[in-house]
């Protein structure tokens, strides 16, 4: 009797053959397989096989109640980290106003279109909260979920965050999982170990992966293979704007392969890749010479991507959603409460969550924005420019749409310079394009933000600024 879980299905599959006195020949022709296929599976070369084919295999092998379900058992789906899992998805925000984009998702699930699928938009808008449905969804279907985490500031890491994805689920596993996910897989085995700080063997050393950077596509997409689900792999990758420039290239390299109709590496059945990928990104914090764009350009002439862009909520499903996170709340928020929160988060999903726990705490529901959304904002104006700050800063101490004349008087700056800066501030979505060239804040959160930062002194002296160029303005003779 094979001991439960000691064996792997390669083992269990060659035990019972011997034992019934078959050979692979044999067995492959009473299960309808190829003699290749069972060559495979015996020796764990396979990707875990689908259930109709374990069936095949058991009846061919006449095996008994017992024996099918230590089968069964081995040939279950490797888990992902436990956040990953349907039952977490409970203690999510629940998902509303996003029936469309999940039924998109679970059409990518189901292999309809591209290999890969793109969640584009601003920070907040709820990119994360559909990848995480994703993932739940995907495990109850059978896929493997390999996911990246919280992404790290500063300079990415080697291929990050694809590897990261790879290293978390390779540290979430027993020793024997690890083995079998790495087989076939030597030339990246050390940089995944080590990656996930696991001892790694000195087989290959670290430059010989530089020295031949080639091989590690393959190396990757036999790891995605080797650690299928029934259904197959789901590659989840959120802030990719954050990806280094190697992670990228790896990426295009796992989408090309990833096509129905690719030349898989080795041309080996065993190795075909069944890999589903989805990934989100800022499209505010996207240079346009940089090399997501040089890469989402690439695999959109090939037909190898889509994209969707994850917009703000509808008022009434931003209404059900702030009801729905106000149930916890004990006192009671009255409607005019309410209907400023609203206002204030604009649809994004993200202010929505930051003032219902706010109003959860607070003394005065709505009195302050609070910490987290603020810093959430510092950090979009962060990014900018001088300039474009000094754009930003300027439409929001004037409290409404701002023409861009009046921005050129106040800044005293080159006109080409502050069209340059109010391209930027509207890709960054902080302002947005009204009519006659005016613009204005794409959230009322913003102005809030900069003029508590600026101070009262700043704000006087913007006010004085912007009143003296409209004066001159009005002064001067229209043209004939």
């Amino acid at each position: 009797m094979v001991g439960a879980r000691k064996w792997s299905i390669g083992q269990q599959l060659k035990h019972y053959r011997l034992a019934a006195g078959l050979t692979q020949q044999t067995l492959a022709e009473r299960a309808g397989l190829s003699v290749r296929s069972v060559s495979n599976l015996e020796r764990d070369r396979c990707v875990v096989p689908r259930s109709s084919t374990l069936d095949r295999l058991c009846e061919a092998l006449d095996l008994g109640a017992v024996e099918r379900a230590m089968l069964r058992a081995e040939a279950q789906p490797l888990s992902a980290p436990a956040y990953h899992r349907a039952s977490d998805s409970q203690r999510l925000a629940p998902l509303i106003g996003r029936e469309a984009m999940q039924a998109e998702l679970g059409r990518h699930l189901a292999g309809e279109g591209p290999p890969l699928l793109l969640l584009a938009g601003e920070a907040g808008i709820g990119k994360t909260r559909l990848l995480q449905e994703l993932c739940c969804e995907a495990a109850e279907r059978g896929f493997t979920v390999l996911a990246s985490g919280a992404p790290h500031y500063g300079m990415p890491g080697p291929y990050a965050p694809l590897l990261d994805a790879l290293s978390r689920f390779l540290a979430g596993q027993p020793p024997a999982v690890r083995r079998r996910a790495l087989q076939g897989c030597a030339s990246v085995e050390q940089l995944l170990l080590r990656a996930a700080d696991m001892p790694s063997p000195p087989a290959i050393a670290e430059h010989d992966l530089h020295s031949r950077p080639w091989q590690l596509p393959a190396a990757i997409a036999r790891f995605l293979t080797n650690v299928a689900g029934p259904t197959g792999t789901l590659l989840i990758l959120d802030d990719l704007q954050r990806a280094s420039a190697d992670a990228l290239a790896l990426l295009g390299a796992l989408v090309h392969a990833s096509a129905p109709d690719a030349l898989h590496w080795g041309s080996r059945p065993d190795w075909r890749l069944r890999l589903r990928i989805a990934a989100a990104y800022r499209d505010t914090d996207v240079a346009e010479d940089g090399a997501l764009c040089m890469l989402l350009a690439d695999l959109a002439t090939s037909q190898l991507v889509g994209r969707h862009t994850v917009g703000p909520l509808a008022p009434h499903h931003a209404a059900r959603l702030l009801d729905h996170l106000l149930a916890r709340v004990t006192e009671v928020v009255v409607p005019a409460t309410k209907d400023r929160m609203l206002q204030r988060a604009d649809g994004v999903p993200f202010f929505l969550v930051s003032l219902a726990l706010d109003a959860r705490h607070s003394v005065a529901p709505g009195a302050m924005l609070p910490w987290d959304l603020q810093q959430a904002i510092h950090q979009q104006t962060a990014r900018l420019s001088p300039l474009a700050r000094d754009v930003v800063a300027v439409v929001a101490v004037h409290g409404r749409y701002t023409t861009r004349d009046e921005l050129g008087a106040v800044i005293c700056r080159p006109e080409q310079d502050v069209d340059a800066a109010l391209a930027e501030a509207c890709r960054a979505r902080l302002l947005v394009e009204g009519r006659d060239l005016s613009y204005g804040l794409a959230h009322d959160v913003v102005g809030e933000v900069i003029a508590v930062r600026q101070g009262g002194a700043a704000r006087a002296t913007l006010h004085r600024r912007l009143s003296i160029a409209r004066e001159r303005r009005d002064a001067t003779p229209a043209l004939p």
